[in-house]
């Protein structure tokens, strides 16, 4: 039997609007097509690992008057829900989406995801078994975030983390993380380097392998991938695309890595299946993951062009 994925992390509806360029301080710009979505990391997540076969449990909170929503949203792209809740009197998380050139700025009100249900974990993680994975982001409150993965690792669970938005990690989390995975922009919060090279992303585990991490997995944007941990590094190149919104590339890069790790791929496949489903997600609108299917994605593989 292949092991499972909880994810405990966030649910949003995000509100998205594209202009020519971002607006300065104080100006209003000109937009077009406005659009709104079901996100948040914790969900997008889970949901690109879903679609990629993986048994996907998320626990998460929403408001009460878009519980049915977000179930039925969850659910049609294979998400367990059992562990979902709902606030009275709590709004579900928003998140406001300015987007520019394939670019994106992102607000959040947290809302809902700012009362995580630690319980509802725990009750989720009662059947869990070694080798099952947890998966956290930092769009609920980091309090939680550390309680639950102190709480995975007495369950012998493989813990993943992607700290965005980001903000700084005690050492002795990164001693229970087993993989990290940053983007340029949360490697320089973390570790004071501005990752562009392969000796940059070195550089940057070596500072956080001191805290006692141990893997680190770099997004370098159109540059590639890097995995680097105590014993080798490997690097995968990106694939050369005209972007059309990236909003949901990195989630299900991560949604990828999660179904490499539980079908026991290789470190190098991993990277390479995680380059392409991110580029796919980048030539269409939406954070929903850019591919319908493991398979679908194979087939792109073998395909010389996207």
């Amino acid at each position: 039997m292949k092991n499972k994925l909880y994810v405990f992390g966030s649910v949003n509806l995000d509100f998205m609007i594209e202009q020519e360029r971002f607006p300065h301080q104080g100006e209003t710009v000109n937009g077009k097509n406005f659009r709104k979505f079901f996100g948040g990391k914790g969900a997008n997540q889970a949901i690109a690992a879903a679609i990629l076969g993986v048994d996907t449990e998320l626990i998460a909170t929403v408001g009460v008057e878009e519980f049915s929503l977000v179930k039925n949203h969850l659910e049609h792209h294979k998400v367990r829900t059992n562990y979902l809740s709902s606030i009275e009197g709590v709004h579900t998380g928003i998140a406001i989406v300015l987007q520019s050139q394939g670019d994106n700025r992102i607000i959040l009100d947290s809302g809902a995801n700012s009362f995580p249900s630690l319980s509802s974990l725990s009750k989720a993680l009662d059947t869990a078994q070694t080798g099952d994975v947890l998966l956290l982001q930092f769009e609920i409150p980091v309090k939680d975030i550390f309680e639950s993965i102190q709480l995975a690792k007495q369950k012998n669970l493989i813990v993943i983390l992607n700290p965005t938005p980001v903000q700084a990690i005690p050492d002795y989390i990164y001693e229970l993380v087993d993989y990290l995975i940053l983007n340029q922009t949360e490697a320089e919060a973390l570790a004071n380097i501005y990752p562009r090279s392969i000796n940059d992303c070195e550089n940057v585990f070596n500072i956080l392998q001191d805290k006692g991490l141990n893997s680190l997995i770099l997004t370098l944007g159109s540059q590639g991938s890097v995995w680097i941990d105590r014993h080798s590094k490997l690097y995968y190149p990106s694939e050369e695309i005209q972007v059309v919104d990236s909003t949901g590339a990195g989630d299900a890069f991560i949604g990828m890595f999660v179904s490499g790790l539980i079908n026991k791929q290789s470190p190098s496949t991993i990277l390479q299946y995680c380059n392409k489903v991110g580029a796919l997600t980048c030539l269409k609108r939406g954070a929903v993951i850019g591919v319908n299917s493991l398979s679908e994605l194979t087939k792109h593989l073998n395909e010389e062009e996207l």
